[in-house]
């Protein structure tokens, strides 16, 4: 039996993951009660077909990346060997890997942990698995991202010390990294297309599954939004 209540086979979860883009409510109104194991599987997987061969193509933003963050650390009075750099450079593509495959559940995980405390704040009663739900399907534009920054990155000649921000589809693009504290710039960083088309699917998913108002999903959404932000500038406070 495959309905709202049932368990849904693989080629409605494609669709589900599909049609989260224009018509994120019809989907989270028939998943409420569906497993996340299967999608955050699929999006796993997406995710790692996508990034392995963009790897090459955004290894040049990455290596300005490095050299950003040792250039501040150096005018910081604390210079890094150029072995270290060298060193940093080679693994920063292992990493951009690893950080990418690791999004879609560690982003449920913990992005479902955030929309739990921002339920009880909004008046949304969520189960912990439906709160993980939500925060599986609203990563779908983050992968969808991933994909539009190889494409661009593919389009543009090689740089000259642009890093990734310079690929960001928002206001980080527009900014000096050279010029602005990492904190700032990780706030920035929050603050582009596909970063808020997921707060955006927070709300409807939380209105939809919860069957609350749409103020209530508003304020689970900023909450969750708010904590997650906080999480990803505490490494920040080290550099």
């Amino acid at each position: 039996m495959n309905s709202v209540s049932g368990a849904r086979g693989i080629g409605e979860k494609v669709e589900d993951i599909l049609e989260i883009l224009w018509a994120p409510g019809r989907v989270f109104e028939r998943v409420r009660d569906q497993k996340v194991g299967g999608y955050l599987l699929m999006l796993a997987l997406v995710t790692l077909v996508l990034v392995i061969p963009i790897r090459g193509l955004v290894q040049p933003y990455l290596d300005a990346n490095i050299d950003l963050q040792f250039q501040m650390q150096a005018a910081r009075g604390r210079p890094v060997a150029p072995e270290a750099l060298a060193a940093a450079r080679r693994i920063s593509g292992i990493g951009y890997l690893v950080s990418s495959i690791l999004l879609v559940p560690v982003g449920a995980l913990v992005g479902g942990l955030f929309l739990l405390i921002g339920g009880k704040i909004g008046g949304a009663r969520l189960r912990y698995g439906q709160a993980m739900l939500i925060a599986a399907l609203a990563l779908v534009p983050r992968v969808l991202g991933t994909l539009v920054v190889a494409i661009e990155a593919a389009l543009r000649e090689v740089p000259s010390g642009e890093t990734l921000y310079a690929l960001s589809i928002g206001p980080a693009r527009f900014v000096d990294p050279a010029t602005l504290s990492p904190a700032i710039l990780g706030i920035l960083a929050t603050l582009d297309v596909f970063s808020v088309w997921q707060v955006v699917l927070y709300v409807i998913g939380v209105q939809q599954v919860a069957r609350v108002d749409r103020s209530s999903g508003v304020v689970a959404a900023v909450v969750a939004w708010g904590l997650g932000t906080i999480a990803t500038l505490i490494p920040t406070l080290f550099q």
